[in-house]
Parts: C-alpha cells; structure tokens; sequence
C-alpha cells in the first residue's frame, strides 16, 4: 500500500511540474548599433545595422503571474562604425554570440492570450567575428578575442513587451543595453552594444 501512495505522490508531483513548465522555441531580427568612444576621444557614429537570432526557452511558474524565462539563442550581430578619419572611413564588425538571456514575465494567465513584460540580464559570449575595415587601405580579417583585442564574454539588461496569441504563439519587441565595452584593450576604443529585436515565439506545449 505504501508503495502505491509513492509512486501516486510521484506521478501527482510530476504531472504538477510538467503543467507549470513549458519549452519554446524562438527567432528573429535584430537591430544593432553603440555607443562609441575613440581613441582620440572623438564620438563616431554607429548607423542601426541588421542580424538575427535563432533559440529556445523554457517558461516557468514561480508564483501567482510571475514565471522564470531563461532562453539560450545563437544572435549574429552587425556594428558599422563610421570614424571618418584620414586612415579608416568605417570599421564594420560582423559577430557570432552565444547568448543566455535569464528573463523574468509578468503575465496574468500561463497560456491565454494577452500582454506581458519580460526583464533580466543577459551574457553574451563571443563565438567568432569578422573584421572588414574601408578607407585608404581596405581590410578583412577575422577578430582576434584576446585580453589585449576584442573581449569574449559580455552583460547585457533586457526588457522585452510582447502578446501571446493562444495557446502557442507570442510575439516580442525589446531592447537590450550593453553594460560594458566589447574591446578588453584598455588603450582601444569603447564600444558599448544598443540593440532593438522583434521576435516570434512557438511553444511545443
């Protein structure tokens, strides 16, 4: 008998923790420019460029309308930086991230359709980048990731506004700020990532 009371808590326990869990999967656009500080102290200007991202997510119920969202995605990312100098005319870096957002969500009801606010932070890691430099001399090279060169790891606070169509489907525009300079060189430039994304949102259960 008491065999039969465990495996029922058991099955009751996992059935409860399957309904307050669900997967996703995620993708789409980014939006990136920065914040950028030269060397010589001048303040070049970093037009919006295009990329994208592809991931996955869990959604959990913490309590009442509160749920944990960590995602773990692959985001190509774009930064033309335009320093208008005698040498270089612009610097475009073309970067390849891991990135583990761990989101917070406000939302009154787990699968219904409705509005939402996600919040957190974010590392970001660097898998690879491509370096195309335009001006008097032209240039392609791929990024050096070193302590002296372009940094590998990266913080981030995200906070994303989106609508939930259903049972499956959402859809969310958010904003991510950069807390810190992709470049380690402390005698390099400071470029601080901005980056609007818009992406949709497919849940398997």
């Amino acid at each position: 008998m008491k065999k039969y009371l465990l495996v029922l808590v058991l099955v009751t326990s996992v059935s409860a923790a399957s309904a307050q869990l669900r997967v996703g999967l995620k993708a789409g656009a980014n939006a990136t420019t920065a914040k950028v500080i030269a060397t010589d102290g001048s303040r070049p200007s970093v037009p919006y460029s295009g990329g994208y991202h592809v991931g996955a997510e869990l959604k959990v119920l913490l309590e009442g309308q509160l749920y944990f969202v960590p995602q773990v995605q692959y985001s190509h990312k774009v930064f033309a930086i335009e320093y208008n100098n005698v040498d270089t005319s612009v610097n475009t870096l073309k970067m390849n991230y891991l990135e583990i957002p761990l989101l917070f969500e406000w939302k009154k009801s787990f699968y219904k359709s409705g509005i939402f606010v996600q919040f957190g932070p974010s590392m970001s890691f660097v898998l690879s980048g491509k370096e195309e430099i335009t001006g008097k001399e032209e240039m392609n090279k791929p990024m050096k990731i070193a302590s002296t060169a372009y940094g590998r790891a990266e913080a981030n606070a995200v906070i994303n506004v989106g609508y939930q169509f259903g049972r499956s489907f959402q859809f969310t525009i958010g904003y991510v700020y950069g807390m810190g300079t992709i470049v380690d060189n402390d005698n390099g430039p400071v470029i601080k990532p901005r980056m609007f994304t818009a992406s949709v949102h497919y849940f398997l259960n």
